[in-house]
């Protein structure tokens, strides 16, 4: 479970994010750790979460890392790349620790593990334009 008296806060969205979260965040320090509740309506057809949820919640942690670093500029997913490694259940909390790998002065490089428990049920990598730097003519 994602308590509050843990230290959990829902990431407040009412767009894409609204519909399939909510998605919490707290902080370790000054590390930010993300996890989400896995539900019902994140069941594929083999009643295992579905994938496309686990790439939702891996673009938003690792974004939401970059806003954290740089501030609330808009940025933009422009490469995103994730291997699933092991199945994950309903009612598993999911969590992950984004990292940034290496940015410039318009792109970040980032990279998460997702956990369910102590398993690593998939890894994320992915590239994000900071649309605030350096802007197109």
């Amino acid at each position: 479970m994602l308590a509050a008296e843990e230290g959990w806060k829902p990431m407040p969205d009412d767009g894409f994010i609204g519909h399939v979260g909510p998605i919490f965040v707290k902080r370790d320090g000054s590390v930010p750790l993300y996890g989400f509740l896995t539900e019902g309506k994140h069941r594929n057809t083999r009643g295992a979460v579905q994938g496309g949820m686990l790439m939702t919640f891996a673009d938003r942690a690792m974004g939401q890392s970059i806003r954290d670093a740089f501030g609330p500029e808009p940025i933009a997913t422009i490469q995103f790349d994730m291997h699933f490694v092991s199945q994950c259940g309903i009612d598993e909390v999911v969590t992950t620790r984004p990292t940034i790998v290496r940015s410039t002065s318009s792109i970040v490089f980032m990279e998460c593990e997702l956990m369910a428990g102590n398993r690593t049920i998939a890894t994320a990598k992915g590239i994000w334009k900071r649309l605030g730097v350096n802007p197109a003519p």
